[in-house]
């Protein structure tokens, strides 16, 4: 801004010793104010708070091992903020692992012995075969034998043997169809799990492969080990699973996004499960109430979107208003209200102090100026403005700014002729001609 000092010499002049086309004559551009519609406005400032503190506890006992996130320091979700040690979970942990072994190695010879089976019921079969073949033989050679048995009465009864001889061949059938009995009662035995009836028997149709039907049906129990090893090793896992969840509380968590605030223990400190270790303040959203005028607090509608100035931040931050507080302070007579900030991109903090300029519903007519047309004494501000030719000072009063123009208060009317960038020796009453 300009400053100027006036001198205010008063010459009176007679009329007839000297003529106004004397002065000086002034070259100037001129502007009229411009006429602008403005909502009320109203200053407050305040602290920006939590949306929400969150209390970190632990459910389990042990000792804090290791602290990771220091006081006031950000912290993301699911970021890990202490790690508590605990010894029994740790030798459960090695029992269960060892239990787990074991089981699988149990499930192991259970599938070799079911393998096994597999292969037995194979070589049953054709130990089966062997029988039959070798039963079929004994009644060949027995069948053989009865016929020389009875060719040898008809040499004995015409005296070609002897009673010694015809013994032989009698002794030696016999010896055959004991054979061939014990034979075919081994065979019986042998068929049992192998026959029809027993396919038929487990509920299978004879119609279907003959060796995977077998295989099913002499192979019961050793599926029933692989399934019991296989429910032993559910259990165990089962079992693991739940240990893991136990041991993954050891390790404290971050619920949500914000800032640790109050941490009451140190490494090294044994701690009860249910202790209360740091809380949160969760910084995803921040809020904040300031008071204002109760009869310009009317004016202010819910969701209003309001900018907040934050100490040493150059930018704007977006806000909204939420909600007025019930209470009418009785000796301001101002209202609370409460604003919502979002603070996604985790920039602000709280307790950070802002300002802010409140816009009101209600509006009023204004006249604005630019700056280079404003006349700083120090003590006061003017323009000159142009009537009938000839300049003159205004005083003015200034509220504001209003993007790159100021807010004329009072001192002109929308219809002044104001002289823009005044000369700095232009005087009162000096003659104007307009560029």
């Amino acid at each position: 801004m300009r400053r100027y000092i006036f001198f205010l010499i008063i010459v009176v002049f007679s009329c007839k010793e000297q003529s106004n086309d004397n002065l000086p004559i002034y070259a100037v551009e001129t502007i009229k104010p411009i006429v602008s519609t403005i909502y009320a406005q109203k200053d407050s400032s305040g602290i920006l708070e939590p949306e929400n503190v969150v209390k970190l506890t632990n459910s389990i006992s042990g000792y804090v091992k290791k602290i990771y996130v220091k006081e006031n320091q950000l912290i993301d979700r699911d970021e890990t903020f202490i790690e508590i040690e605990n010894k029994d979970l740790d030798i459960e942990l090695l029992q269960i692992e060892s239990q787990l072994r074991s089981a699988e190695i149990q499930l192991k010879l259970a599938q070799n012995n079911y393998i096994k089976a597999l292969t037995n019921v194979e070589k049953k079969m054709i130990q089966l075969s062997k029988s039959e073949i070798e039963i079929k033989n004994k009644q060949l050679e027995l069948e053989l034998a009865s016929q020389n048995t009875a060719k040898a009465k008809e040499l004995f009864v015409a005296g070609a043997i002897s009673d010694e001889e015809m013994e032989k061949i009698i002794f030696s059938k016999k010896m055959l169809e004991s054979s061939l009995i014990l034979l075919q009662k081994e065979f019986e035995v042998q068929q049992i799990g192998y026959r029809d009836i027993d396919i038929e028997n487990f509920g299978l149709p004879l119609e279907i492969d003959r060796l995977s039907a077998l295989q099913q049906l002499n192979t019961i129990d050793q599926k029933a080990q692989i399934r019991l090893a296989e429910e032993n090793i559910s259990s165990i896992k089962n079992n693991l699973k739940i240990l893991e969840i136990n041991r993954e509380k050891l390790r404290i968590k971050a619920t949500c996004d914000g800032v640790i605030f109050g941490i009451k223990v140190c490494e090294g400190e044994l701690i009860q499960s249910g202790t209360q270790i740091a809380s949160i303040l969760e910084t995803k959203n921040l809020k904040a109430t300031f008071r204002l005028p109760l009869n310009f607090a009317k004016e202010i509608k819910r969701g209003q979107k309001i900018k907040i100035n934050i100490t040493g931040m150059e930018e704007e931050i977006d806000a909204s208003f939420l909600n007025f507080t019930p209470e009418v302070d009785p000796v301001t007579t101002t209202l609370g209200l409460q604003i919502f900030v979002d603070n996604s991109r985790r920039r602000l903090r709280p307790g950070m102090f802002f300002t802010t300029k409140i816009t009101g519903n209600s509006k009023r007519e204004i006249l604005t100026l630019p700056f280079s047309s404003i006349i700083d004494t120090g003590k006061a501000k003017f323009v000159f403005i142009v009537e009938k030719g000839y300049a003159f000072l205004k005083e003015v009063e200034l509220s504001g700014e209003d993007d790159d123009q100021i807010i004329i208060e009072s001192g002109i009317t929308k219809s002044d002729i104001v002289i823009d960038n005044p000369p700095p020796n232009l005087n009162e009453g000096a003659k104007i001609d307009i560029k």
